[in-house]
Protein backbone atom coordinates (compact mmCIF):
# COMPACT_ATOMS: atom_id res chain seq x y z
CA UNK A 1 0.00 0.00 0.00
CA UNK A 2 1.01 3.66 -0.39
CA UNK A 3 2.24 5.24 2.81
CA UNK A 4 1.04 8.60 3.96
CA UNK A 5 2.90 11.57 2.50
CA UNK A 6 4.04 12.73 5.94
CA UNK A 7 6.12 9.60 6.66
CA UNK A 8 9.86 9.67 6.25
CA UNK A 9 9.98 6.94 3.70
CA UNK A 10 8.42 7.81 0.39
CA UNK A 11 5.37 5.99 -0.84
CA UNK A 12 6.06 2.67 -2.51
CA UNK A 13 4.14 0.31 -4.68
CA UNK A 14 4.70 -3.39 -4.45
CA UNK A 15 3.30 -6.13 -6.49
CA UNK A 16 4.27 -8.53 -9.23
CA UNK A 17 7.84 -8.52 -7.90
CA UNK A 18 8.37 -4.72 -8.34
CA UNK A 19 8.96 -2.03 -5.73
CA UNK A 20 8.52 1.61 -6.88
CA UNK A 21 9.84 4.41 -4.70
CA UNK A 22 7.64 7.23 -5.89
CA UNK A 23 9.33 9.89 -3.75
CA UNK A 24 12.69 9.21 -5.38
CA UNK A 25 11.49 9.39 -8.99
CA UNK A 26 13.72 11.63 -11.10
CA UNK A 27 13.59 12.91 -14.65
CA UNK A 28 16.11 10.82 -16.62
CA UNK A 29 17.08 13.80 -18.82
CA UNK A 30 17.80 16.42 -16.14
CA UNK A 31 18.13 14.40 -12.98
CA UNK A 32 15.64 16.67 -11.21
CA UNK A 33 13.44 14.97 -8.66
CA UNK A 34 9.72 15.07 -9.24
CA UNK A 35 8.26 17.45 -6.61
CA UNK A 36 5.03 17.46 -4.70
CA UNK A 37 3.76 13.99 -5.30
CA UNK A 38 0.35 13.61 -3.87
CA UNK A 39 -0.98 10.56 -2.13
CA UNK A 40 -2.96 8.43 -4.53
CA UNK A 41 -5.27 5.50 -4.18
CA UNK A 42 -4.35 2.07 -5.45
CA UNK A 43 -6.74 0.32 -7.71
CA UNK A 44 -6.59 -3.43 -8.29
CA UNK A 45 -5.97 -4.52 -11.86
CA UNK A 46 -5.90 -8.29 -12.51
CA UNK A 47 -4.59 -9.10 -9.05
CA UNK A 48 -1.96 -6.32 -9.03
CA UNK A 49 -2.06 -2.67 -8.24
CA UNK A 50 -1.65 0.37 -10.55
CA UNK A 51 -0.77 3.81 -9.28
CA UNK A 52 -2.73 6.61 -10.98
CA UNK A 53 -0.73 9.90 -11.03
CA UNK A 54 -2.14 13.31 -12.13
CA UNK A 55 -0.43 15.90 -14.43
CA UNK A 56 2.30 17.65 -12.53
CA UNK A 57 1.96 21.40 -13.14
CA UNK A 58 5.01 22.38 -11.16
CA UNK A 59 7.15 19.98 -13.18
CA UNK A 60 5.94 21.49 -16.45
CA UNK A 61 6.65 25.00 -15.20
CA UNK A 62 10.21 24.06 -14.38
CA UNK A 63 10.79 22.46 -17.77
CA UNK A 64 9.25 25.48 -19.57
CA UNK A 65 11.46 27.82 -17.61
CA UNK A 66 14.53 25.82 -18.53
CA UNK A 67 13.65 25.83 -22.23
CA UNK A 68 12.95 29.57 -22.19
CA UNK A 69 16.28 30.27 -20.61
CA UNK A 70 18.02 28.21 -23.24
CA UNK A 71 16.12 30.03 -26.05
CA UNK A 72 16.97 33.44 -24.58
CA UNK A 73 20.63 32.48 -24.38
CA UNK A 74 20.48 31.40 -28.02
CA UNK A 75 18.86 34.72 -29.03
CA UNK A 76 21.42 36.78 -27.13
CA UNK A 77 24.22 34.84 -28.74
CA UNK A 78 22.72 35.46 -32.18
CA UNK A 79 22.35 39.19 -31.54
CA UNK A 80 25.90 39.43 -30.18
CA UNK A 81 27.16 37.64 -33.28
CA UNK A 82 25.36 40.18 -35.46
CA UNK A 83 26.61 43.15 -33.47
CA UNK A 84 30.23 42.04 -33.69
CA UNK A 85 30.10 40.82 -37.27
CA UNK A 86 31.51 42.68 -40.25
CA UNK A 87 30.13 42.93 -43.76
CA UNK A 88 30.98 39.40 -44.92
CA UNK A 89 29.70 37.77 -41.73
CA UNK A 90 26.51 39.83 -41.76
CA UNK A 91 25.91 38.89 -45.38
CA UNK A 92 26.12 35.23 -44.38
CA UNK A 93 23.72 35.79 -41.46
CA UNK A 94 21.23 37.46 -43.80
CA UNK A 95 21.48 34.59 -46.29
CA UNK A 96 20.66 32.08 -43.56
CA UNK A 97 17.84 34.22 -42.22
CA UNK A 98 16.20 34.62 -45.63
CA UNK A 99 16.54 30.93 -46.40
CA UNK A 100 15.07 29.69 -43.11
CA UNK A 101 12.34 32.30 -42.47
CA UNK A 102 10.86 33.13 -45.88
CA UNK A 103 7.05 33.05 -45.73
CA UNK A 104 6.77 32.75 -41.95
CA UNK A 105 3.98 34.41 -40.03
CA UNK A 106 4.42 36.87 -37.20
CA UNK A 107 3.88 34.28 -34.44
CA UNK A 108 6.32 31.91 -36.13
CA UNK A 109 8.98 34.61 -36.24
CA UNK A 110 8.40 35.35 -32.57
CA UNK A 111 8.79 31.67 -31.77
CA UNK A 112 12.00 31.56 -33.79
CA UNK A 113 13.44 34.54 -31.88
CA UNK A 114 11.98 33.72 -28.46
CA UNK A 115 9.58 36.67 -28.54
CA UNK A 116 12.46 38.95 -29.49
CA UNK A 117 12.05 39.28 -33.27
CA UNK A 118 11.67 43.03 -32.92
CA UNK A 119 15.21 43.22 -31.56
CA UNK A 120 16.61 41.81 -34.79
CA UNK A 121 14.31 43.99 -36.94
CA UNK A 122 15.58 47.07 -35.08
CA UNK A 123 19.14 46.11 -35.91
CA UNK A 124 18.26 45.56 -39.59
CA UNK A 125 16.57 48.95 -39.93
CA UNK A 126 19.41 50.71 -38.11
CA UNK A 127 21.99 49.17 -40.44
CA UNK A 128 19.82 50.08 -43.43
CA UNK A 129 19.91 53.77 -42.49
CA UNK A 130 23.66 53.60 -42.14
CA UNK A 131 24.63 51.87 -45.38
CA UNK A 132 21.85 52.46 -47.95
CA UNK A 133 23.84 55.17 -49.72
CA UNK A 134 26.72 52.77 -50.32
CA UNK A 135 24.78 49.68 -51.37
CA UNK A 136 26.51 47.29 -48.96
CA UNK A 137 24.42 44.09 -48.84
CA UNK A 138 21.46 46.33 -49.62
CA UNK A 139 19.44 43.77 -51.57
CA UNK A 140 19.74 41.09 -48.88
CA UNK A 141 18.99 43.61 -46.17
CA UNK A 142 15.80 44.79 -47.88
CA UNK A 143 14.69 41.19 -48.47
CA UNK A 144 15.19 40.43 -44.78
CA UNK A 145 13.12 43.43 -43.74
CA UNK A 146 10.50 42.32 -46.27
CA UNK A 147 10.12 39.03 -44.41
CA UNK A 148 8.98 40.98 -41.35
CA UNK A 149 6.72 43.41 -43.24
CA UNK A 150 5.02 40.64 -45.25
CA UNK A 151 4.47 38.33 -42.27
CA UNK A 152 0.83 37.52 -41.61
CA UNK A 153 -0.32 38.83 -38.21
CA UNK A 154 2.85 40.92 -38.12
CA UNK A 155 1.39 44.42 -38.21
CA UNK A 156 3.58 45.43 -35.28
CA UNK A 157 6.66 45.01 -37.45
CA UNK A 158 5.25 47.47 -39.99
CA UNK A 159 4.59 50.02 -37.27
CA UNK A 160 8.12 49.63 -35.90
CA UNK A 161 9.57 50.09 -39.38
CA UNK A 162 7.56 53.26 -40.02
CA UNK A 163 8.42 54.76 -36.64
CA UNK A 164 12.12 54.92 -37.52
CA UNK A 165 11.44 56.64 -40.88
CA UNK A 166 11.50 53.57 -43.07
CA UNK A 167 9.36 55.10 -45.85
CA UNK A 168 11.69 58.08 -46.32
CA UNK A 169 14.70 55.77 -46.50
CA UNK A 170 13.05 53.60 -49.15
CA UNK A 171 12.12 56.64 -51.25
CA UNK A 172 15.66 58.01 -51.01
CA UNK A 173 16.97 54.69 -52.33
CA UNK A 174 14.90 55.18 -55.49
CA UNK A 175 16.60 58.50 -56.16
CA UNK A 176 20.19 57.20 -55.96
CA UNK A 177 21.21 56.46 -59.53
CA UNK A 178 24.47 54.73 -58.57
CA UNK A 179 22.67 51.89 -56.78
CA UNK A 180 21.83 48.62 -58.48
CA UNK A 181 18.35 48.55 -59.97
CA UNK A 182 17.83 45.14 -58.36
CA UNK A 183 18.23 46.80 -54.96
CA UNK A 184 15.93 49.66 -55.95
CA UNK A 185 13.37 47.12 -57.09
CA UNK A 186 13.42 45.56 -53.61
CA UNK A 187 12.81 49.02 -52.18
CA UNK A 188 9.73 49.39 -54.42
CA UNK A 189 8.45 46.02 -53.20
CA UNK A 190 8.69 47.16 -49.59
CA UNK A 191 6.78 50.33 -50.47
CA UNK A 192 4.10 48.11 -52.02
CA UNK A 193 3.79 46.24 -48.72
CA UNK A 194 3.37 49.56 -46.91
CA UNK A 195 0.78 50.83 -49.42
CA UNK A 196 -1.22 47.61 -49.32
CA UNK A 197 -1.62 47.92 -45.56
CA UNK A 198 -4.34 50.54 -45.93
CA UNK A 199 -5.37 54.05 -46.88
CA UNK A 200 -3.46 55.91 -44.17
CA UNK A 201 -0.23 54.24 -45.25
CA UNK A 202 -0.83 55.27 -48.87
CA UNK A 203 -1.32 58.81 -47.65
CA UNK A 204 1.93 58.58 -45.70
CA UNK A 205 3.84 57.66 -48.86
CA UNK A 206 2.23 60.51 -50.82
CA UNK A 207 2.89 63.01 -48.05
CA UNK A 208 6.55 62.03 -48.20
CA UNK A 209 6.72 63.10 -51.88
CA UNK A 210 6.55 59.47 -52.83
CA UNK A 211 4.57 59.91 -56.05
CA UNK A 212 7.25 62.12 -57.58
CA UNK A 213 10.07 59.75 -56.58
CA UNK A 214 8.29 56.66 -57.89
CA UNK A 215 7.26 58.34 -61.16
CA UNK A 216 10.84 59.50 -61.77
CA UNK A 217 12.11 56.00 -61.07
CA UNK A 218 9.56 54.59 -63.56
CA UNK A 219 10.70 57.07 -66.23
CA UNK A 220 14.45 56.58 -65.75
CA UNK A 221 14.73 52.90 -64.89
CA UNK A 222 16.34 50.62 -67.47
CA UNK A 223 14.98 47.41 -65.97
CA UNK A 224 11.60 46.21 -67.26
CA UNK A 225 10.98 44.31 -64.01
CA UNK A 226 11.68 47.38 -61.90
CA UNK A 227 9.40 49.50 -64.09
CA UNK A 228 6.57 47.01 -63.70
CA UNK A 229 6.95 47.06 -59.92
CA UNK A 230 6.84 50.87 -59.97
CA UNK A 231 3.69 50.77 -62.09
CA UNK A 232 1.98 48.43 -59.63
CA UNK A 233 2.91 50.73 -56.78
CA UNK A 234 1.51 53.82 -58.52
CA UNK A 235 -1.65 51.95 -59.41
CA UNK A 236 -2.06 50.95 -55.76
CA UNK A 237 -1.54 54.54 -54.63
CA UNK A 238 -4.14 55.71 -57.14
CA UNK A 239 -6.94 53.55 -55.73
CA UNK A 240 -8.52 53.80 -52.30
CA UNK A 241 -6.65 57.06 -51.79
CA UNK A 242 -9.06 59.90 -52.71
CA UNK A 243 -7.00 62.58 -51.03
CA UNK A 244 -4.03 62.06 -53.36
CA UNK A 245 -5.46 60.29 -56.43
CA UNK A 246 -5.15 63.43 -58.59
CA UNK A 247 -1.53 63.73 -57.54
CA UNK A 248 -0.92 60.17 -58.70
CA UNK A 249 -2.72 60.90 -61.98
CA UNK A 250 -0.51 63.93 -62.64
CA UNK A 251 2.56 61.90 -61.76
CA UNK A 252 1.67 59.32 -64.41
CA UNK A 253 1.06 62.07 -66.98
CA UNK A 254 4.51 63.47 -66.17
CA UNK A 255 6.03 60.13 -67.19
CA UNK A 256 4.70 60.36 -70.77
CA UNK A 257 7.37 62.71 -72.19
CA UNK A 258 10.20 60.38 -71.07
CA UNK A 259 12.38 58.50 -73.56
CA UNK A 260 11.53 54.99 -72.35
CA UNK A 261 8.81 53.33 -74.50
CA UNK A 262 8.17 50.75 -71.80
CA UNK A 263 7.62 53.45 -69.17
CA UNK A 264 5.25 55.27 -71.52
CA UNK A 265 3.26 52.12 -72.16
CA UNK A 266 2.97 51.26 -68.46
CA UNK A 267 1.98 54.83 -67.62
CA UNK A 268 -0.73 54.83 -70.30
CA UNK A 269 -2.10 51.51 -69.04
CA UNK A 270 -2.38 52.85 -65.50
CA UNK A 271 -3.89 56.13 -66.69
CA UNK A 272 -6.57 54.20 -68.59
CA UNK A 273 -7.52 52.24 -65.48
CA UNK A 274 -7.58 55.37 -63.31
CA UNK A 275 -9.52 57.29 -65.95
CA UNK A 276 -12.28 54.70 -66.01
CA UNK A 277 -12.52 53.89 -62.32
CA UNK A 278 -11.32 56.96 -60.49
CA UNK A 279 -10.97 60.26 -62.30
CA UNK A 280 -13.86 60.16 -64.79
CA UNK A 281 -13.47 63.11 -67.12
CA UNK A 282 -9.93 63.64 -68.37
CA UNK A 283 -8.40 66.95 -67.28
CA UNK A 284 -7.16 69.31 -69.96
CA UNK A 285 -3.55 68.92 -68.82
CA UNK A 286 -3.41 65.41 -70.27
CA UNK A 287 -4.04 66.49 -73.87
CA UNK A 288 -0.58 67.80 -74.79
CA UNK A 289 1.41 64.86 -73.37
CA UNK A 290 -0.95 62.42 -75.10
CA UNK A 291 -0.55 64.16 -78.44
CA UNK A 292 3.21 64.02 -78.09
CA UNK A 293 3.07 60.29 -77.37
CA UNK A 294 1.04 59.79 -80.57
CA UNK A 295 4.22 60.58 -82.49
CA UNK A 296 6.02 57.63 -80.94
CA UNK A 297 7.52 55.13 -83.35
CA UNK A 298 6.89 52.25 -80.95
CA UNK A 299 3.77 50.24 -81.71
CA UNK A 300 3.08 49.26 -78.11
CA UNK A 301 2.86 52.95 -77.17
CA UNK A 302 0.65 53.80 -80.15
CA UNK A 303 -1.66 50.96 -79.16
CA UNK A 304 -2.14 52.27 -75.61
CA UNK A 305 -2.59 55.95 -76.49
CA UNK A 306 -5.78 55.66 -78.59
CA UNK A 307 -7.13 53.29 -75.96
CA UNK A 308 -6.79 56.11 -73.45
CA UNK A 309 -8.57 58.51 -75.77
CA UNK A 310 -11.50 56.10 -76.31
CA UNK A 311 -12.73 55.74 -72.75
CA UNK A 312 -16.31 55.06 -71.85
CA UNK A 313 -16.42 57.98 -69.45
CA UNK A 314 -17.67 61.41 -70.74
CA UNK A 315 -14.27 62.82 -71.60
CA UNK A 316 -13.56 66.37 -72.63
CA UNK A 317 -12.79 65.33 -76.20
CA UNK A 318 -16.23 63.75 -76.57
CA UNK A 319 -17.93 66.84 -75.20
CA UNK A 320 -16.07 68.85 -77.82
CA UNK A 321 -17.13 66.34 -80.47
CA UNK A 322 -20.82 66.72 -79.61
CA UNK A 323 -20.53 70.52 -79.56
CA UNK A 324 -18.76 70.50 -82.93
CA UNK A 325 -21.48 68.34 -84.51
CA UNK A 326 -24.18 70.68 -83.24
CA UNK A 327 -22.33 73.80 -84.41
CA UNK A 328 -21.79 72.37 -87.89
CA UNK A 329 -25.51 71.69 -88.23
CA UNK A 330 -26.37 75.26 -87.24
CA UNK A 331 -23.83 76.75 -89.66
CA UNK A 332 -25.01 74.57 -92.54
CA UNK A 333 -28.66 75.43 -92.05
CA UNK A 334 -27.95 79.17 -91.97
CA UNK A 335 -25.88 79.35 -95.17
CA UNK A 336 -25.95 77.37 -98.39
CA UNK A 337 -22.41 78.33 -99.31
CA UNK A 338 -21.13 77.27 -95.90
CA UNK A 339 -22.94 73.93 -96.28
CA UNK A 340 -21.28 73.37 -99.64
CA UNK A 341 -17.88 74.25 -98.30
CA UNK A 342 -18.43 71.85 -95.41
CA UNK A 343 -19.19 69.09 -97.88
CA UNK A 344 -15.89 69.85 -99.61
CA UNK A 345 -14.21 69.50 -96.22
CA UNK A 346 -15.63 65.95 -95.94
CA UNK A 347 -18.12 66.83 -93.21
CA UNK A 348 -20.34 63.86 -94.17
CA UNK A 349 -17.56 61.41 -93.43
CA UNK A 350 -16.80 63.12 -90.10
CA UNK A 351 -20.42 63.22 -88.99
CA UNK A 352 -20.84 59.52 -89.75
CA UNK A 353 -17.76 58.76 -87.63
CA UNK A 354 -19.29 60.76 -84.75
CA UNK A 355 -22.60 58.86 -85.07
CA UNK A 356 -20.64 55.61 -84.73
CA UNK A 357 -19.13 56.72 -81.41
CA UNK A 358 -21.02 54.52 -78.97
CA UNK A 359 -18.94 55.86 -76.09
CA UNK A 360 -20.80 59.18 -76.05
CA UNK A 361 -24.54 59.39 -76.67
CA UNK A 362 -24.69 63.15 -77.13
CA UNK A 363 -22.12 62.97 -79.94
CA UNK A 364 -24.29 60.41 -81.73
CA UNK A 365 -27.45 62.47 -81.33
CA UNK A 366 -26.02 65.81 -82.44
CA UNK A 367 -24.16 64.24 -85.36
CA UNK A 368 -27.35 62.46 -86.50
CA UNK A 369 -29.36 65.69 -86.48
CA UNK A 370 -26.73 67.55 -88.50
CA UNK A 371 -26.28 64.65 -90.90
CA UNK A 372 -30.03 64.59 -91.57
CA UNK A 373 -29.89 68.12 -92.98
CA UNK A 374 -27.15 67.25 -95.47
CA UNK A 375 -28.91 64.06 -96.57
CA UNK A 376 -32.32 65.70 -97.11
CA UNK A 377 -30.81 68.78 -98.78
CA UNK A 378 -28.25 67.27 -101.14
CA UNK A 379 -29.31 64.20 -103.15
CA UNK A 380 -25.74 63.17 -103.89
CA UNK A 381 -25.04 63.04 -100.12
CA UNK A 382 -28.06 60.78 -99.71
CA UNK A 383 -26.74 58.53 -102.46
CA UNK A 384 -23.25 58.25 -100.98
CA UNK A 385 -24.54 57.54 -97.51
CA UNK A 386 -26.99 54.90 -98.69
CA UNK A 387 -24.19 53.11 -100.51
CA UNK A 388 -21.94 53.30 -97.44
CA UNK A 389 -24.32 51.95 -94.79
CA UNK A 390 -26.79 49.86 -96.78
CA UNK A 391 -30.53 50.18 -97.32
CA UNK A 392 -31.62 48.77 -93.96
CA UNK A 393 -29.46 51.00 -91.79
CA UNK A 394 -30.14 54.00 -94.01
CA UNK A 395 -33.91 53.53 -93.71
CA UNK A 396 -33.61 53.43 -89.92
CA UNK A 397 -31.83 56.75 -90.14
CA UNK A 398 -34.45 58.34 -92.39
CA UNK A 399 -37.31 57.13 -90.17
CA UNK A 400 -35.98 58.75 -87.00
CA UNK A 401 -32.63 60.56 -87.17
CA UNK A 402 -32.76 61.81 -83.56
CA UNK A 403 -33.13 58.31 -82.12
CA UNK A 404 -31.24 56.44 -84.82
CA UNK A 405 -28.30 55.71 -82.56
CA UNK A 406 -30.53 53.86 -80.08
CA UNK A 407 -31.35 51.23 -82.72
CA UNK A 408 -27.76 50.54 -83.72
CA UNK A 409 -25.69 47.63 -82.52
CA UNK A 410 -21.90 47.41 -82.36
CA UNK A 411 -21.74 46.12 -85.93
CA UNK A 412 -23.65 49.13 -87.27
CA UNK A 413 -21.49 51.49 -85.20
CA UNK A 414 -18.35 49.94 -86.63
CA UNK A 415 -19.65 50.49 -90.18
CA UNK A 416 -20.17 54.17 -89.46
CA UNK A 417 -16.93 54.68 -87.57
CA UNK A 418 -14.87 53.11 -90.35
CA UNK A 419 -16.77 54.59 -93.31
CA UNK A 420 -14.86 55.71 -96.39
CA UNK A 421 -17.33 58.24 -97.76
CA UNK A 422 -15.34 60.76 -99.81
CA UNK A 423 -17.51 63.05 -101.93
CA UNK A 424 -15.45 64.45 -104.84
CA UNK A 425 -14.08 67.93 -104.33
CA UNK A 426 -15.15 69.04 -107.77
CA UNK A 427 -18.82 68.43 -108.44
CA UNK A 428 -20.19 69.40 -111.81
CA UNK A 429 -23.74 68.84 -110.72
CA UNK A 430 -24.91 70.06 -107.36
CA UNK A 431 -28.71 69.93 -107.08
CA UNK A 432 -30.19 71.19 -103.82
CA UNK A 433 -33.80 70.20 -103.26
CA UNK A 434 -36.83 72.51 -102.96
CA UNK A 435 -36.64 72.07 -99.20
CA UNK A 436 -33.14 73.48 -99.29
CA UNK A 437 -34.26 76.61 -101.18
CA UNK A 438 -36.96 77.21 -98.58
CA UNK A 439 -34.59 76.76 -95.66
CA UNK A 440 -31.98 79.14 -97.05
CA UNK A 441 -34.26 81.57 -98.89
CA UNK A 442 -32.93 84.69 -97.27
CA UNK A 443 -29.38 83.71 -98.20
CA UNK A 444 -30.09 82.94 -101.88
CA UNK A 445 -29.87 86.53 -103.15
CA UNK A 446 -26.60 87.07 -101.32
CA UNK A 447 -25.22 83.83 -102.78
CA UNK A 448 -26.21 84.93 -106.32
CA UNK A 449 -24.65 88.32 -105.81
CA UNK A 450 -21.40 86.70 -104.65
CA UNK A 451 -21.33 84.54 -107.79
CA UNK A 452 -22.02 87.49 -110.08
CA UNK A 453 -19.20 89.50 -108.58
CA UNK A 454 -16.75 86.72 -109.35
CA UNK A 455 -18.14 86.18 -112.89
CA UNK A 456 -19.00 82.56 -112.20
CA UNK A 457 -21.67 80.96 -114.45
CA UNK A 458 -25.06 80.53 -112.83
CA UNK A 459 -28.10 78.84 -114.36
CA UNK A 460 -31.61 78.48 -113.01
CA UNK A 461 -33.99 75.74 -114.15
CA UNK A 462 -37.58 75.41 -112.91
CA UNK A 463 -36.81 77.32 -109.74
CA UNK A 464 -33.90 75.02 -108.81
CA UNK A 465 -30.51 76.60 -108.39
CA UNK A 466 -27.51 74.91 -110.06
CA UNK A 467 -23.99 75.74 -109.19
CA UNK A 468 -21.75 74.66 -112.05
CA UNK A 469 -18.36 75.21 -110.44
CA UNK A 470 -17.27 74.53 -106.89
CA UNK A 471 -13.84 75.57 -105.69
CA UNK A 472 -11.65 73.32 -103.54
CA UNK A 473 -11.02 74.45 -99.95
CA UNK A 474 -7.44 75.44 -100.73
CA UNK A 475 -8.62 77.61 -103.66
CA UNK A 476 -11.55 79.15 -101.84
CA UNK A 477 -11.16 82.84 -101.27
CA UNK A 478 -12.29 82.25 -97.67
CA UNK A 479 -9.69 79.58 -96.98
CA UNK A 480 -7.74 81.81 -94.61
CA UNK A 481 -10.77 83.41 -93.08
CA UNK A 482 -11.09 82.87 -89.30
CA UNK A 483 -14.58 81.43 -89.74
CA UNK A 484 -13.37 78.70 -92.05
CA UNK A 485 -10.42 77.99 -89.80
CA UNK A 486 -12.92 77.53 -86.98
CA UNK A 487 -14.96 75.17 -89.18
CA UNK A 488 -11.86 73.13 -89.92
CA UNK A 489 -11.23 72.90 -86.19
CA UNK A 490 -14.81 71.70 -85.66
CA UNK A 491 -14.31 68.99 -88.26
CA UNK A 492 -11.14 67.91 -86.54
CA UNK A 493 -13.05 67.59 -83.27
CA UNK A 494 -15.50 65.21 -84.94
CA UNK A 495 -12.82 62.63 -85.68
Amino acid sequence: MVKPAGETEGPTLSGAGHNLDVARCKDPATGVAAPHWQEQSLKPTNGSYRLILPLINDWEEIMTSVKEQEAIKKLMAFLQEWDSARKVARSRILDNFIKSNHGKTGPELELEFSQGASLFLARLTAWLRMIYMYGTCLGKLLKSIGIFLSAASGHRYLMEFLEIGGVLTLLEILGLSHLKEEDQRESVKLLQLVANAGRKYKELICESYGVQSIAEFLATSRSAEAQEEAQLLLESLGHGNPKYQNQVYKGLVAVLPCTSPRAQQLSLQTLRVMQQDVVGEAPGSVAEPLLSVLRSRHLEVQYEDPALLCLREPMLVYIQQAAAAKAIGILAKESAEVAEELIQLKVVHSLMVAVGNQDHVDSQRQASISLEYFVRTFPFVEEHMRMAVGDTLFQLFMDSPETWYTKMDSFHAEILASNRVDIPKEMERLQPTEAHLQSVGKYTSRWLRWKAEDNKPISCHTGILHKQLVLSPMQCRYANHPVFKAIQHLLFCLI
